[in-house]
Parts: C-alpha cells; sequence; structure tokens
C-alpha cells in the first residue's frame, strides 16, 4: 500500500505514438498519485498495486487515461446521474465540434441501483426518476446529432442478480435504440450480457476476447433493415423526480 503512493509520471508510460501525436502539452507532465487515481476508479487501492507491479498493464491503462473525461463521476450516490449526464454532454459536444466522435463511448449511469428502502439521499423511487430522465437525455442528444443516422445505443440494468420473476433470478432487461432497431419492438429472443458484447464487436469490427464472447449469440433480432432517423423526445419527467434534479433536468435542455 505505501508502495502503491509513489507517485508515477504518465509521460512515461505514454505509448511513443501517442506522445508524438499530443506534443508537449502540460497534461503529460502531471505527476499523478496511483492510489488517489486507483480510489477515483474503483473506490479502494487494489487497481495502483496491480499498476506498479504490471509494465505492460501501465501502458495500456496511460492510453485509456487519454480517453478518460475525469470531469465524470464514478461511483457515488449522492452525485446525481444527470450531473453525469452533463459532462457527458459536453465531452460529446466538444467530439462533434471537433470532428471525431469516438467510435464507442461507455456511459455509466449508476444511481438506478438505489440505495435501498434508506432515504438518507433520496428514496427508491425518486433515484429511478432521475436515472430514467437522465438516459432520457443522452438518447435524445445523440438522436438530434449529425451521427444519429449511424448509431446504436445498448442499455442493460445494474445489478440484475437482485429481484427475482417467473423465469429466473438472473434475468434483466436491456434497451436498444438507433435507426436500425426496430422501434416499439418487445423482443423476447434469449441474449445475455455477452451477446451485447458480441454485437459491438461485430459491428465494430473487432475480435471476441475469449471463447465466451465468441459463442455468445449476438442481438439480431432488434434490428431491421428499414432504417428510421427520426430523432427522440424523451417522455414526460416523473413526478416523484426531486426537485433539484428536475431544476438539473431542466437545464440540460435541448
Amino acid at each position: 500500500m505505501i508502495a502503491a503512493r509513489n507517485s508515477i509520471n504518465w509521460r512515461d508510460l505514454m505509448p511513443r505514438r501517442l506522445i508524438r501525436a499530443m506534443g508537449h502539452t502540460n497534461c503529460l507532465a502531471i505527476r499523478v498519485s496511483p492510489s488517489r487515481l486507483s480510489h477515483f476508479l474503483t473506490g479502494d487501492y487494489t487497481f495502483a498495486i496491480v499498476l506498479k507491479r504490471d509494465d505492460r498493464l501501465r501502458r495500456r491503462f496511460a492510453d485509456y487515461l487519454y480517453h478518460y473525461p475525469f470531469s465524470f463521476r464514478s461511483w457515488d450516490l449522492k452525485y446525481s446521474d444527470l450531473d453525469r449526464v452533463r459532462e457527458w454532454k459536453k465531452d460529446f459536444e466538444t467530439q462533434l465540434r471537433l470532428g471525431h466522435v469516438a467510435q464507442l463511448s461507455y456511459i455509466w449511469l449508476p444511481n438506478d441501483h438505489t440505495d435501498g428502502a434508506t432515504k438518507k439521499i433520496l428514496d427508491a423511487y425518486q433515484f429511478m426518476a432521475q436515472n430514467d430522465a437522465a438516459v432520457g437525455r443522452v438518447i435524445e442528444t445523440i438522436s438530434h446529432s449529425p451521427i444519429w443516422k449511424e448509431s446504436l445505443i445498448l442499455m442493460e440494468e445494474d445489478d440484475a442478480q437482485n429481484g427475482p420473476d417467473h423465469v429466473d433470478a438472473t434475468r434483466t432487461i436491456a434497451f436498444a435504440a438507433g435507426p436500425y432497431v426496430k422501434r416499439g419492438a418487445l423482443v423476447g429472443d434469449r441474449y445475455d450480457q455477452l451477446s451485447m458484447l458480441r454485437t459491438i464487436e461485430i459491428l465494430l469490427g473487432l475480435k471476441p476476447l475469449n471463447s465466451n464472447e465468441a459463442m455468445a449469440a449476438p442481438m439480431f433480432g432488434i434490428f431491421t433493415d428499414k432504417p428510421n432517423i427520426q430523432s427522440f423526445t424523451p417522455a414526460r419527467i416523473s413526478e416523484r423526480i426531486a426537485d433539484a434534479d428536475r431544476e438539473r433536468y431542466r437545464q440540460l435542455g435541448p
């Protein structure tokens, strides 16, 4: 733990191609505490220990850091998903302005996890209303952008192991949106998380990471060959939403 607190100069870890591409910018000269970074990303210091031991991982992680928007808060139920969307939207609009939007973006809106039956922060209904409103703003923003006609949005629920239904305790829901996604359709094909990953890999021309992904069923059942490029307008937000989140939602308006 003590060794993990030593600072790392990320310039030394950056792949040479990135250093050449970015030039001698101040951000590369900043010395970052791995322990603080580990705690920011994962909530503990174990990742810092692994980084200390694995040179190959450090270099790959440095490449990852180049693409990570540090204004986007990780796990913290006190931080609204609508504030996360605000930071994502800033980054997305910057990419649009520069004419270089990432082929894959991973957006984490974790507050549908809720805080159980407690009401120290919000009650469960308010958390869900907040999360629904945030998801709606993300889809609305992308669907009104120039990249919408070639976009696909895939969503899955947090903590699928809780809340059994009449089929299985690990069954969960997934949502999809995009011009080539069937609108208003309920697809009952059997898919899992690996199916979603495999679908993304196929669309981006990536090889499976392992045999489990290679054998996963792609989510072909959600697609149509007749695209609908009409943009999305979010449904009215829930009456349960907290007043502060209602104002955040208004400020995120189109």
